[in-house]
């Protein structure tokens, strides 16, 4: 009861200060805040990004797991879940076929998702594998624009922690330019804004050796996030207007990613 408290005075508190909130099937038309943003709060010591999910968590304990790297800790609390969960190998193969059932037969498929999505499921063990071995951090889990509040005054605000979990700093930047950015502004700034990132992070003492694998993480992270449109559809209304013209915006930008990051390469190797 605390926990939920705190997100409904947090999520007034939002609504009030913040006067942006961003909308994931109209886009982002320009590339900002989130990647600089991302690195700050996996660095500092005490930020937003963990206010909605880790209220039972001492402050104390929240200072011992400011260290990049440290996530491992998050999961012992019982605050975050890693990728590498068998949950996600017990459930994510049987609703993702059931999304995509749905999706392929009531839907024009892009082609790209429609070479990926089939090989997908096998894939999916090795990827999550991949994504929560070290180097690993707190991600998000959901961040996209419809989660995210921008102040007049440069802050931002996430809401919705009800997928955080440990995995690759990579993650969560991935989800965000491939699903929640125009495709002609994801295409024009995705490795620039990358390359903040990885830059905010060396700023803030990561060592370059711990981020020489993150591109590919990067580009893993996108493909597995096809997860998210395929597994959302199974609930969607696709008689309502504006649930359908989500999922098909999502697997739209998916497939941007896939051709643009030659992802479908990632299933083969």
């Amino acid at each position: 009861m605390k926990i939920l408290s705190h997100h409904l005075q947090y999520t007034r508190a939002c609504h009030h200060h913040c006067t942006d909130r961003r909308d994931q099937q109209r886009g982002q038309n320009k590339a900002r805040q989130p990647p600089s943003y991302i690195a700050k709060c996996r660095l500092r010591r005490y930020e937003p990004y963990f206010d909605l999910s880790l209220q039972h968590v001492s402050k104390a304990h929240l200072r011992r797991m400011r260290r990049w790297g440290d996530a491992e800790r998050f999961v012992e609390t019982g605050a975050a879940v890693s990728l590498a969960d068998p949950i996600y190998l017990a459930v994510l193969p049987v609703v993702f076929a059931e999304g995509w059932e749905k999706v392929s037969s009531l839907m024009d498929v892009e082609p790209a998702i429609a070479n990926v999505a089939p090989r997908w499921a096998d894939a999916m063990p090795a990827m999550l594998a991949t994504l929560s071995t070290s180097p690993t951090t707190v991600i998000h889990g959901d961040y996209r624009a419809d989660n995210i509040f921008f102040a007049a005054d440069g802050r931002t605000v996430l809401l919705d922690f009800q997928l955080t979990g440990l995995g690759s700093p990579s993650y969560d930047l991935a989800y965000f330019v491939t699903q929640s950015l125009l495709p002609d502004v994801a295409v024009t700034h995705e490795r620039a804004l990358f390359d903040r990132y990885i830059a905010a992070l060396h700023a803030a003492g990561v060592s370059p050796a711990e981020t020489t694998r993150l591109w590919e993480d990067y580009r893993l992270a996108a493909l597995f996030c096809l997860v998210y449109p395929i597994v959302a559809a199974r609930g969607m209304d696709f008689d309502d207007p504006r649930q359908f013209a989500l999922i098909e915006t999502m697997n739209r930008r998916c497939a941007r990613a896939i051709d643009a990051l030659d992802l479908e390469s990632l299933l083969d190797a």
